[in-house]
């Protein structure tokens, strides 16, 4: 009888730190894939627009632009 409440209670331990475990890497896999999938705004970590090099080329007033949103 005593050798079988050791196994109960070491059996016991176990199933409550795999569970704690468990919940704990859940959590941590969550925050991971919510910060990997977060929205960004600038994804390539680009700063600032790139300067024009060649501000004296004339536009064709004629050409329409397109802008995509």
């Amino acid at each position: 009888m005593n050798k079988n409440k050791l196994i109960i209670i070491c059996l016991s331990i176990i199933i409550l730190v795999s569970v704690g475990l468990n919940f704990l890497f859940f959590n941590r896999s969550r925050k991971f894939y919510l910060q990997l999938n977060s929205l960004q705004l600038n994804p390539l970590a680009i700063k600032f627009y790139p300067v024009d090099t060649n501000p004296k080329k004339t536009k064709n007033p004629n050409q329409k632009n397109v802008v995509f949103f």
